[in-house]
């Protein structure tokens, strides 16, 4: 592709990186012709009416991804959910409720104290438990455990509130990375699970 297409080029590139918003057998299915087709309705719409039409083209594949993206994941999560047993979908809706809950104790912890061992020792377990137990929404899990506190942090200063420790608008800044953390044990969490299904599965081999 000439350099004079570069935003064709760029344009595909994004697209492809869109495609998540599909389920992972239907990227694997159709994953490929639908680049292919973008690409040459991209190609054709910019030679014929420029950055006007390739705009406009943009406006249009966006709505169709959403649109059938979300229908393609609910039929996907509704596929899968056919195939559980019982117990297997009761494991996989107590994640939510739990981490939630969870996440607002951290939370609310961190807003009474200024002991940091308090609150992030709790939240590291936490959140390594929930990646080994859950792995496939570790990280998920890890920033609904870990943003409340910088969430809490920011609502306080707004309202005006005292806390145990300093509050500036320069210390919310600085917890907003505070997430990373659960999200990184959670990460773990999940890793060991496959560590340990993978030193399994060997040994039952």
């Amino acid at each position: 592709m000439s350099r004079a297409l570069w935003p064709v080029t760029l344009s595909v590139r994004i697209y492809r990186r869109l495609l998540w918003v599909y389920p992972a057998g239907f990227r694997h299915d159709y994953g490929a012709p639908m680049v292919q087709l973008f690409q040459d309705c991209c190609r054709a719409v910019y030679t014929r009416h420029g950055d006007r039409g390739l705009g406009l083209l943009w406006l249009q594949t966006a709505r169709d991804l959403a649109a059938t993206g979300l229908r393609e994941r609910r039929s996907a999560w509704r596929e899968r959910n056919r195939s559980m047993t019982p117990s297997a979908r009761l494991g996989q809706l107590w994640s939510w409720p739990v981490t939630l809950i969870l996440g607002l104790i951290v939370a609310y912890v961190n807003l009474h104290t200024d002991e940091t061992g308090i609150v992030a020792l709790p939240m590291i377990l936490a959140a390594a438990a929930l990646g080994f137990a859950r792995p496939r929404g570790a990280i998920l899990w890890g920033l609904l455990l870990g943003v409340g506190i910088p969430l809490g942090q920011a609502w306080v200063a707004l309202a005006g509130w005292h806390l145990p420790y300093p509050n500036s608008w320069a210390d919310v800044r600085a917890v907003a990375l505070v997430p990373l953390v659960p999200i990184i044990a959670a990460g773990l969490g999940a890793g060991t699970r496959w560590l340990t299904t993978r030193v399994t599965a060997a040994d039952l081999g």
